[in-house]
């Protein structure tokens, strides 16, 4: 990025009296490619939190794949796949912990595994997790046998529908 403008730079010293015609064009080139990369790192920025948080997830860091996805999920609020992973991270989470930190774990868990499946019905991995989920925990951390079986059955519905 800060060699954009050195040809120019370069042609100036090669023609007397172009200095200053060099040094402007160099500038207009420099701050457009600030503009440029400035607008690239805030389109970044908003799925950074999201591979930041796969990565923490691939390494066993389900604490900071929890706060990463957190964050992603705040920027990107319609996101399924986004409230899966953070689904995810904090049933692992829940797996690790002690009792009084898992069922808080296990309920936000649920929470975000059904936020998934509300924000995209044909999402087989939440769906397929919110069923591991309501056919695995107890009722008073939301488990549900009645929902899973229906669940199930949407599940093999979209599982058979031809893809378009």
């Amino acid at each position: 990025m800060w060699n954009c403008w050195k040809p120019i730079s370069l042609q100036a010293r090669e023609r007397p009296g172009a200095g200053s015609w060099a040094l402007t064009a160099g500038m207009v080139l420099l701050s457009a490619a600030l503009a440029q990369g400035a607008a690239a790192a805030k389109t970044g920025g908003e799925t950074e939190p999201a591979a930041a948080g796969q990565a923490a997830y691939e390494r066993e860091d389900y604490e900071a794949a929890a706060r990463h996805f957190e964050e992603a999920v705040q920027a990107r609020p319609q996101d399924s796949s986004l409230h899966h992973w953070l689904g995810k991270s904090y049933g692992r989470l829940a797996d690790d912990s002690g009792w009084l930190k898992a069922m808080s774990y296990a309920k936000k868990t649920v929470a975000a595994f059904r936020k998934a499946v509300e924000l995209d019905a044909a999402n087989p991995a939440a769906l397929r997790d919110l069923i591991s989920y309501l056919e695995q925990a107890p009722g008073f951390l939301g488990g549900d046998q009645q929902e899973a079986k229906a669940l199930k059955a949407r599940l093999a519905a979209l599982e058979t529908t031809p893809a378009p």
